[in-house]
């Protein structure tokens, strides 16, 4: 009777005991299946974190990309509309910028007889057929003022001459510029020619 008593208290230990490790095996696999599902979800998080930085910085970098050429297409819209204020002058080394009113402006160049002067007629559309043109202006145009670039010496004979005198506004090596206005009676759209000349004769440049 005690033997089996013995015998059925074993069994039972062992069931126990068998019971226990089963359940520290399944507590030790629930234990690595939640440390697991952790690092999956850090990782998950990790990973959205990278995708969402990323996504941003390409919505950053099209952004700045649309802005850029929005501006640049802005900027290439305005040059492209106040290209032709800006007269630049290469070979005689200068420029002015003309008014809002003078857009359509004609120019004419001519030598004196001895090449000495160079004379930059700056006109306008006129109003009606011109009956004398100045500086080899056509029949539409009316001639409204002159830069002229004298040499030196030439300007030194010019200056010194009886009548009416032009304005010298730059000197630059041998160069001399001065500035007249035309001398027939302006026959075009711009309500003050004259004074639009001076003014556009104030923003006369020596090119470096």
């Amino acid at each position: 009777m005690e033997a089996q008593e013995e015998k059925k208290n074993s069994s039972l230990k062992t069931i126990i005991t068998i019971l226990i490790a089963v359940l520290l095996i399944i507590a030790t696999g629930l234990g690595v299946w939640y440390w697991q599902q952790g690092e999956i979800r850090k990782q998950k998080s990790d990973a959205d974190t990278k995708i969402t930085a990323a996504e941003k910085q390409v919505k950053d970098a099209k952004q700045k990309a649309d802005e850029d050429a929005k501006d640049a297409a802005t900027k290439a819209k305005e040059a492209k509309a106040s290209s032709w204020k800006t007269y630049v002058n290469n070979q005689d080394g200068f420029q002015l910028t003309f008014l809002d009113t003078w857009k359509g402006y004609a120019i004419t160049e001519n030598l004196s007889d001895d090449h000495t002067t160079k004379y930059i007629g700056f006109g306008l559309p006129s109003t009606k057929t011109c009956d004398v043109c100045e500086w080899g202006f056509d029949k539409n145009y009316n001639n409204l003022f002159t830069i002229s670039v004298y040499t030196k010496n030439a300007w030194a004979v010019a200056s010194s001459e009886e009548g009416p005198k032009p304005t010298k506004i730059g000197e630059k090596g041998d160069k001399v510029f001065a500035y007249m206005h035309g001398n027939g009676i302006p026959m075009v759209s711009v309500a003050n020619p004259y004074d639009d000349a001076n003014e556009i004769v104030k923003t006369f440049k020596i090119l470096e």
